[in-house]
């Protein structure tokens, strides 16, 4: 909402203006969030608000942050409004609101070396969720077999191999290249992907599976060389193959919030008995 009138009251009460800077500018908007019936609670509050930014980034890929007055602004141009475009459903619930407050707390004005780390985040965050789903998939398939009924000393040795191969993913780059499988439409990275990634950058409408695999693999294995290549200090840091160069930074940047855009959306549409939070 734009020239919100309670705020500007409480601007004159505080005496938070001057000449130069009225109680209400008109550029200045707030987010209003309104009940119908009953009380809501400043926790709510945060979650709705929350879900609200991701949205506006992840459909009309707007930046929305906090900002305190007074504060520069560029004339807005009413032609630049995006009408007609709705928002899909907000996403509340267990869960979400640490993860999509990871999300907004990075926008497209911050270095994009610091927005790989935090996307990177993001994945990581999911990636227990979807260890444990394949963790219990796998072993209750192996549980509903009929030779679960009678098992023997092979039924044994074969579950156990299941649990040695899932420790597997208990490694950082494993469990991310899980997530990014797992969660990702890679025609929609290969869009927006640097032109280093190669085998993404090649995707099209008629690319086989095994291709598509092999192209989200190797998006996994950017991001997560990239960025223990920024968390980690140049000196004592031993390239790994798949960094980004770094003048192909901010397309990779942009590419990796595609993918946590798509980790969340994942996120969002599990039971909340197997999300681990």
């Amino acid at each position: 909402v734009n020239n919100d009138f309670l705020f500007g009251m409480a601007v004159v009460l505080y005496g938070e203006y001057d000449d130069y800077i009225p109680p209400i500018l008109h550029d200045e908007y707030f987010i209003e969030i309104s009940i119908e019936t009953g009380e809501i609670t400043k926790q709510e509050v945060d979650s709705i608000y929350n879900a609200y930014i991701f949205e506006i980034k992840a459909t009309l890929n707007i930046d929305i942050s906090e900002n305190p007055r007074p504060e520069l602004y560029e004339p807005y141009n009413s032609n630049d409004e995006k009408g007609g475009i709705k928002l899909r459903q907000l996403i509340l619930g267990e869960g979400t609101f640490e993860l999509l407050k990871l999300f907004n707390s990075v926008s497209a004005h911050i270095e994009p070396e610091i927005r790989v780390l935090y996307y990177s985040k993001v994945a990581e965050y999911v990636s227990q969720t979807i260890v444990k789903k394949e963790l219990l998939e796998t072993v209750l398939n192996k549980l509903n077999t009929r030779r679960a009924l009678t098992p023997d000393a092979d039924y044994v040795i074969e579950l156990e191999r299941i649990f040695e191969e899932q420790r597997n993913y208990k490694k950082d780059n494993e469990a991310l290249r899980l997530t990014i499988e797992t969660c990702c439409d890679i025609f929609e990275l290969a869009k927006i992907s640097p032109v280093y990634l190669s085998k993404v950058k090649k995707i099209s409408a008629g690319s086989l599976k095994e291709d598509r695999i092999e192209a989200l693999r190797e998006f996994a294995t950017a991001m997560s060389d990239t960025r223990n290549m920024i968390a980690h200090a140049k000196t004592n840091y031993t390239k790994k193959g798949k960094e980004c160069p770094p003048e192909q930074i901010n397309e990779f940047a942009d590419c990796c919030m595609v993918a946590a855009i798509q980790v969340i959306r994942w996120y969002s549409r599990q039971h909340e008995s197997i999300k681990i939070k």
